[in-house]
């Protein structure tokens, strides 16, 4: 009998178990298949409710490559120590340690306390302008630490750019372009990997290797909320980290960063305010350095605003640089010798063209001639060659078209441009009629249809080092992977066929006659550089709405003896006859070259 009655308990209960399973199975599966598509006024819907609860938190690293010069140093995406403030719920820090943070950050107390207690997210504090985090000094980082302010916690995070704007205009920017995304990326959209307000490269390296520099997912300090905004119990602050072995990756620069910045410093001293240096290795035509001017702020750049142009990239009207190319392919046709003998009045008594020279420059050589920069001696050399023959060397000197660095990526097989934004370069107008002695003289000064860009320019003087055979640019020499193997290498390469250029024996007396230029021509103040130096100088005249100005140029190499850089310094739009800042700060730029290359 009690054995009975112990059996009936038993199944009484698992029946009531049983049932209880029941009730709570069909509660689910009404909370899936019909709470779930709750109307949108039911605030009180699973999934409704499911979406409310959120992740809120700060980007401590987009996850986006970096670029690195050629030695390592960071140039965009430089790891920084920063200041975190934290929402506070309850126990907001007392007044007296709000004083003391912001003394340390050096912010007003009030704007502090203001911007902290709105706070509904985590949020690192960002320099004036809202887009850039502040970065620490380590004492800062002690002190705040040493403050124990709830809420307010340094951290490990990452500045896209750095503060003093180095090779800004080559590193170039990242912002939101949502017909780019849509064009260039349709399979990461629809796959989610990224939104039309993803920020992609917009200039510079940024955009050429855009597709490389894309990083995999973000580093984030996030607080989970419920759909009233309340820190879920159990969950509260998290840290995502993404760690990858492979990304992101790291874009290697061919430019010294040391150099970069002492020869911007050069430049900011010397007044340049619009312009470009551009120095390349003599030996590979690889980019040392890259100055651009106007400056920028890459953390707020748009799209619709021309100041972060590279004004190295620039087509713009050479002027008597440009006779060095005359010189070039005049003394390859042999239709002039050094020593020929020309006589300048000043006046070329055709074509309205003149001297610069008042009165001219009497009795001169040819070699004397640019020394000088006689525009009559090289409009009449000009006149002896050919429109078909100052095109033939112009494109094979590479001063038409584009000379940087282009080719295909191995890794996914598409068309790569170290400068994508780099103009061509021009000698006579597309579409020109009949090329007549007029156009041959003024082509012959560096007027008229004729274009360079500083970064052709430059690379030029290398192809003249090289007896003619040019050799295209380079902005960077590899990509790699996190774990620092090489995912892909850039070789330095032929921008023309070797051979196609000059002979030996007409480079040797270009090259003298650049420096007869210094020694007795119109860049005598490099005399007292520290390096021996040749080169050519340009003033070039053009126009901006309806007023006069000039280009001032200077390109060369140093030492003459055995080059070691090629260069390029052009001063845009300076009042006419002004002094001619170009051959200024080339000597500068030299100079800076030549003390880090003591021993």
């Amino acid at each position: 009998m009690k054995k009975l009655i112990r059996q009936s308990r038993i199944f009484l209960a698992l029946m009531i178990m049983t049932f209880a399973i029941g009730i709570l199975g069909t509660r689910l599966l009404w909370l899936q298949a019909h709470a779930a598509f709750a109307p949108d006024g039911d605030k009180h819907g699973a999934v409704t409710r499911s979406v409310a609860q959120r992740a809120k938190g700060a980007v401590l690293d987009s996850g986006r490559g970096t670029i690195v010069d050629r030695n390592g140093e960071p140039l965009a995406g430089i790891p920084i120590r920063s200041l975190l403030l934290l929402p506070v719920q309850s126990g907001f820090p007392a007044h007296e340690k709000i004083v003391e943070l912001a003394r340390i950050i050096g912010v007003d107390p009030a704007y502090l306390e203001n911007t902290w207690q709105s706070l509904t997210q985590p949020g690192l504090w960002l320099e004036p302008g809202g887009k850039a985090p502040i970065e620490l000094t380590s004492d800062q980082d002690n002190r705040i630490q040493a403050l124990g302010a709830p809420g307010a916690i340094p951290v490990d995070a990452v500045r896209r750019y750095p503060r003093d704007g180095t090779a800004q205009q080559l590193i170039g920017f990242v912002a939101e372009w949502p017909e780019r995304i849509q064009a260039a990326y349709s399979d990461r959209l629809q796959s989610g990997a990224l939104t039309a307000a993803t920020p992609i490269g917009a200039s510079g390296l940024e955009l050429a290797f855009d597709r490389f520099l894309q990083g995999i997912g973000t580093s984030a300090v996030a607080l989970h909320t419920d759909n009233r905004g309340q820190p879920l119990s159990g969950i509260g602050i998290r840290k995502t980290v993404v760690d990858n072995a492979y990304y992101p990756l790291q874009l290697v620069s061919t430019i010294d960063k040391r150099l970069q910045q002492r020869i911007e410093e050069a430049a900011d001293q010397s007044g340049l305010t619009s312009g470009s240096v551009v120095v390349l290795d003599a030996r590979t035509a690889d980019v040392i350095a890259l100055v651009s001017r106007p400056q920028f702020e890459p953390n707020v750049a748009h799209g619709s605003k021309g100041s972060w142009r590279n004004h190295a990239l620039v087509s713009i009207t050479p002027g008597s640089v440009y006779k060095s190319v005359i010189a070039a392919a005049a003394l390859e046709e042999g239709v002039v010798s050094p020593k020929e003998h020309f006589f300048c009045d000043g006046d070329y008594g055709k074509y309205g063209l003149t001297c610069w020279k008042e009165g001219g420059h009497g009795h001169v050589t040819f070699e004397e001639g640019f020394a000088q920069s006689c525009n009559i001696v090289f409009a009449q050399v000009a006149e002896r060659l050919s429109a078909a023959k100052l095109k033939k060397y112009a494109e094979a000197f590479g001063i038409t078209g584009r000379v940087g660095w282009s080719g295909t990526s191995s890794v996914d097989g598409k068309a790569l441009l170290h400068f994508p934004e780099e103009e061509a370069g021009t000698v006579f107008a597309k579409g020109a009629g009949t090329i007549d002695g007029g156009v041959l003289a003024q082509t012959g000064i560096g007027q008229r249809d004729v274009r360079m860009t500083p970064l052709s320019a430059a690379n030029w003087i290398v192809t003249l080092l090289h007896d003619g055979d040019a050799l295209t640019p380079r902005a960077a020499s590899e990509i790699r992977f996190a774990d620092e193997r090489t995912m892909e290498k850039y070789a330095i390469r032929q921008l023309s066929s070797p051979g196609s250029g000059l002979s030996s024996g007409t480079a040797d007396m270009l090259k003298s006659m650049m420096v007869k230029v210094v020694e007795e021509g119109t860049g005598t103040a490099l005399k007292r550089a520290e390096w021996k130096l040749a080169g050519k100088s340009g003033t070039a005249e053009v126009t901006v709405q309806g007023k006069p100005f000039v280009h001032q140029w200077f390109v060369g190499y140093g030492p003459a003896e055995s080059p070691r850089y090629a260069a390029a310094v052009v001063f845009e739009r300076r009042p006419p006859n002004s002094p001619h800042a170009a051959i200024t700060l080339f000597k500068e730029v030299m100079d800076v070259l030549a003390e880090a290359s003591d021993p």
